[in-house]
């Protein structure tokens, strides 16, 4: 997993009537250089367990690296199907995949889009909006790859940093809106939240694990989910602690539940 650079290779995934993901592909693999030289072109979805994956006009032989074995987020390219996959939740591989990157932002978002939607993939181009720009330089000083994108009708940042935890490095994956008034960061989810027994139990010590984050707190997003946020007047060095906060208490939250 690597830090935002220059060579990093971003593709948009655009989704008719739901809006762009960004994928973040490594240059060094002869897929990448492949499904990229074949941009733009348009498919349809098909949704397997928590994986959305679509063809395209790259064949390719098993190559390697492949694997059965794949984390939230990840994108790869299936060679029995010619197809690009997106693995959104646990879900994994029928069979090997060639790992080409990983999504940039929490990837449950895939969850809402269904069998046969028309997807059109595209080389990334960033429109610098004015209130992000800033956003986007801290990010990417900070070692965060992120990118603008609009899900849905809604225009924000989404970034995706990395945290070493006892030996294995954890992604971050972030989205973060700009008001007038305040910043707006999220994490991806932890779990959906329900008022049972075990539910109630993990909040109560989530809450207690954070309180030694004055920057972070518990919360709920929109799809019901628990998570993490943080509202924040911008200045540098306030978003800076933030955002390194946020870090430290996604991957705290993940060792709470047994699971970093």
């Amino acid at each position: 997993m690597s830090s935002y650079s220059s060579s990093s290779i971003y593709v948009s995934l655009v989704f008719e009537d739901y809006g762009e993901i960004v994928a973040s592909f490594d240059p060094k693999i002869d897929t990448v250089q492949r499904l990229v030289k074949s941009l733009p072109f348009e498919s349809e979805v098909i949704r397997w367990k928590e994986e959305v994956y679509f063809s395209t006009p790259v064949k390719v032989e098993q190559a390697s690296p492949s694997t059965t074995r794949v984390n939230i987020g990840d994108v790869a390219f299936w060679p029995p199907g010619n197809a690009l996959c997106l693995f959104y939740g646990i879900s994994q591989p029928y069979s090997e995949v060639i790992p080409l990157g990983f999504i940039l932002g929490p990837p449950h978002l895939l969850g809402e889009v269904e069998e046969g939607t028309k997807v059109k993939v595209v080389r990334h181009t960033e429109e610098i909006i004015a209130k992000y720009k800033p956003i986007l330089d801290i990010l990417r000083d900070m070692g965060f790859e992120a990118a603008v994108r609009e899900w849905e009708g809604e225009v924000n940042v989404v970034a995706t940093g990395t945290v070493v935890h006892e030996g294995h490095v954890y992604r971050v994956p972030l989205e973060i809106s700009a008001e007038d008034y305040n910043i707006f960061i999220e994490a991806s989810p932890i779990v959906k939240y329900s008022e049972t027994v075990i539910a109630t139990g993990f909040l109560k010590q989530l809450k207690s694990l954070l309180a030694a984050f004055d920057e972070i707190r518990i919360d709920v997003d929109e799809e019901g989910y628990m998570c993490l946020s943080s509202a924040i007047h911008f200045e540098r060095l306030r978003l800076e602690k933030a955002l390194d906060q946020m870090k430290k208490a996604y991957v705290s939250s993940l060792a709470l539940l047994g699971i970093a």
